[in-house]
């Protein structure tokens, strides 16, 4: 509803529920991977969309750009107008597109490997078992 008082219903497919099995595949289809969140840990929709050669659209909270850096386009998530310019702005702006993908190369090798996330997973187990 939002997306259509904004004008922008044709730039969005709504598809609902996505299985983990079709998720690499939904974000392949996509121009942009935009997470409009309130709240988050580290997710891996970031890196994932990174990975994918997706530019993002992001909440501008301290979390997401701790993670994304340079690397997305940041809007108030509590602004449809902003949301709907930023929207807009990518649709329009393939150098904006190109330079987000390219930063998110260089974000992504900066982040820890899966490898090395479990490893950094089992220390803090390891500590907290132990009392550190």
């Amino acid at each position: 509803e939002q997306a259509e008082r904004e004008g922008l219903q044709d730039y969005f497919e709504f598809c609902g529920y996505v299985s983990v099995s079709e998720a690499v595949a939904r974000v392949d289809a996509a121009n942009v991977v935009m997470q409009m969140s309130h709240l988050e840990t580290f997710s891996a929709n970031y890196p994932e969309a990174m990975a994918r050669k997706r530019p993002l659209l992001v909440s501008d909270y301290s979390f997401s750009r701790q993670i994304c850096k340079e690397a997305a386009f940041y809007v108030n998530v509590n602004d449809a107008g902003a949301v709907a310019n930023a929207v807009l702005t990518l649709k329009n702006d393939v150098g904006k597109r190109k330079d987000l993908v390219a930063r998110g190369t260089r974000v992504l090798q900066q982040l820890p490997s899966l490898d090395e996330r479990f490893e950094q997973y089992i220390t803090i187990i390891h500590s907290m078992v132990k009392g550190d």
